[in-house]
């Protein structure tokens, strides 16, 4: 009889355990320019919440374009200029984007606004495909939206420090509070150096792919009766050193004079192809 009260308590147990089933977390995205769920939405996309660009350290538009499907990202000549590729189709160097690049609902006009460091970033979406119905001419091959935190009022500060290789630093400062009882403030700032990889062995310095980034951003939430006010102000400062180029062969502007620092470079040279 006790075996028989087992039998049929397991039995009543098993539809409750269908019925439990775990619910996937809802993602909203404005990929047109109103708040959808993420199925909802016929675009081919990528998104990143914030969770993700935690989980997987993202701290420049390389480390997301990496994490998504049909899309590359190749770093050229000039600071901040990137050639961006989705779907087979590139972008021009000195030219405008053929991709958009949306901050917080403001299209980033300048290709050279990409490739900047990420900071307090609370989504980033990722279309492909032609854009152009919501975003114009620019949007040939996709867009890309990124939406920064909105302060919540609640008094915090966070502090990120970081060293590497050669002599790279990072340092990251982020609060947000109440300043009245009807305003709520979020600012940050961020310092980002790297010597680089190569040295002028001509100068005997570091001038050759050095990189340095400051960017600094703040947020306003006004709210006056039925309205809220939202202001926001930025401003970033990227400067590198180019890519280092050598010849093969001596120019001939050089070829009496000689080329400067081609001895050392072919010495460099000839160690890595014996290794």
């Amino acid at each position: 009889m006790f075996y028989k009260k087992i039998q049929l308590f397991v039995a009543l147990l098993a539809p409750l355990a269908l019925i439990a089933e775990p619910v996937l977390e809802e993602v909203v995205v404005s990929a047109r320019k109103v708040d959808e769920n993420l199925q909802d939405v016929p675009i081919g996309m990528t998104v990143f919440t914030t969770s993700d660009v935690e989980d997987a350290g993202i701290e420049r538009p390389e480390d997301f374009i990496a994490l998504t499907p049909n899309v590359v990202m190749a770093n050229t000549v000039n600071v901040g200029d990137t050639l961006v590729t989705i779907r087979g189709i590139t972008s021009t160097r000195d030219a405008e984007s053929n991709f958009a690049f949306v901050v917080d609902g403001i299209l980033q006009t300048n290709p050279n606004a990409f490739n900047r460091e990420l900071l307090d970033i609370a989504q980033i979406e990722v279309l492909k495909g032609p854009q152009g119905a919501l975003y114009g001419r620019n949007a040939s091959s996709g867009a890309i939206l990124i939406s920064t935190k909105e302060p919540s009022g609640e008094p915090e500060s966070k502090v990120t420090v970081g060293f590497g290789t050669n002599d790279a630093t990072k340092f990251q400062y982020i609060t947000e509070g109440s300043l009245t009882e009807n305003i709520k403030s979020r600012f940050s700032i961020s310092r980002r150096e790297t010597d680089g990889e190569h040295t002028n062995v001509f100068t005997k310095t570091n001038n050759v792919d050095f990189f340095e980034d400051t960017t600094v951003r703040s947020r306003f939430l006004i709210e006056d009766g039925s309205k809220t006010w939202d202001i926001r102000a930025g401003v970033s400062e990227a400067s590198g050193g180019t890519i280092n180029f050598n010849a093969v062969f001596a120019l001939p502007v050089f070829q009496f004079f000689g080329t400067p620092g081609a001895e050392e470079f072919f010495k460099g040279a000839r160690r890595i192809l014996d290794v």
